[in-house]
């Protein structure tokens, strides 16, 4: 095959046999794709990494790859996709110090380099109202102090994290476990063109790659390796944000966890990363003092302390926050709390949901917006 360094670069990564270490073992030997692919891979076989069984799997993926890589060029002419070579100088510089970067990666969106400073914010699909919170407080107030947002796009606090960076004119990158032609949650489907105006889709698998589970490990490194910190808010022990955590100490990057209520099976993740010695993050400050040439940076945060007075309010109002916070309150027990009436409350509560002040969740539960 007569092909050009990046369609080479294309075919290769459509080899599932090959996979990212064995692409530099590759680039290593013959120095470039192009010359890799026109060696052919009976020359591979030589190579440590390689064998007579990898070999025998690869011949047998060679013409669906071809097949894939055709199928790649076409749809990155056709959706304005950009593809970043390891090689190459537009190559995110933190990614490229990863020992296991991806050799390519397929780029869609308005954003033109990945300088830092870039934090990760990570957590679980099925997150809490708290959970929530902490990420938009935290995501609004990086935007704010000039910072990118990387997270991995799937529901949760990842999807609060891109929206809430947007929201406040800040840029975010999301990471994909899947190609760029298959959105997944398809629902975020609105939400990757918003990120794409300002900031980046970005994915390592071919175009046309579902979203396998094995694909999801591979995309937290990535998350990791863009950022210089990764702040996990919430997860279990076993979750894929304690794995990006991971990735981001493996490769000597800052680790950042959340505190959270010790009655949450979402808090033990958190707690075991700062048991095993990550940074505790309370505000956007905990972040920022961590980040080269940002030390000095001041921010007041977003939102006022939960016992703090609004003038602006009636004094049975600032009472009710008083008791309030992030983590839900059972409207029958607030009202035994305050000794009111549970149907006075109730509409007391409501005109306050409607202006804003709280908010009202399924099961009757009550928080502080």
């Amino acid at each position: 095959m007569d092909l050009n360094e990046i369609q080479a670069s294309i075919f290769i990564n459509a080899l599932p046999a090959v996979g990212p270490a064995r692409f530099h073992s590759l680039l290593q030997v013959f120095k470039s794709a192009k010359e890799t692919v026109a060696a052919g891979p009976d020359a591979w076989r030589e190579l440590p990494s390689f064998g007579e069984t990898t070999v025998n799997q690869i011949r047998l993926e060679w013409d669906t790859a071809r097949r894939c890589a055709e199928e790649d060029l076409e749809l990155i002419q056709k959706e304005n996709v950009r593809v970043l070579l390891w090689s190459s100088d537009n190559y995110p510089r933190l990614l490229r110090e990863l020992s296991d970067a991806p050799p390519i990666i397929y780029v869609r969106g308005s954003e033109p380099m990945f300088d830092p400073p870039a934090v990760a914010l990570v957590g679980s699909r099925k997150c809490s109202y708290y959970g929530e919170k902490v990420a938009r407080r935290l995501s609004a107030d990086l935007a704010e102090a000039g910072i990118s947002t990387v997270s991995g796009f799937a529901r949760g606090i990842d999807s609060h994290v891109h929206d809430e960076t947007l929201v406040h004119g800040g840029r975010t990158w999301a990471v994909l476990g899947s190609g760029l032609s298959v959105l997944y949650p398809s629902e975020n489907k609105r939400l990757a063109e918003r990120i794409e105006a300002s900031g980046a889709l970005i994915s390592e698998f071919p175009m046309k790659t579902t979203p396998f589970p094995a694909n999801f490990p591979r995309r937290n490194r990535i998350i990791a390796g863009l950022s210089q910190g990764t702040v996990v808010i919430e997860g279990q022990i076993k979750s894929g944000a304690l794995i990006t955590a991971r990735l981001a100490a493996d490769a000597g990057r800052e680790v950042y966890a959340v505190p959270g209520p010790i009655t949450s099976a979402l808090s033990a993740g958190p707690h075991y990363l700062l048991h095993m010695g990550a940074k505790m993050v309370t505000n956007v400050d905990d972040i920022l003092e961590e980040i080269p040439g940002l030390a000095d940076v001041s921010h007041q945060g977003s939102g006022g302390a939960p016992g703090e007075n609004n003038p602006g309010l009636t004094e049975e109002e600032n009472r009710l926050l008083l008791f309030l916070g992030d983590v839900p309150v059972n409207k029958d027990v607030l009202a035994l709390k305050i000794k009111k009436d549970p149907r006075d409350l109730a509409a007391v509560l409501l005109e306050m949901e409607l202006r804003g002040l709280v908010r009202l969740l399924p099961g009757g539960a009550i928080v502080r917006k």
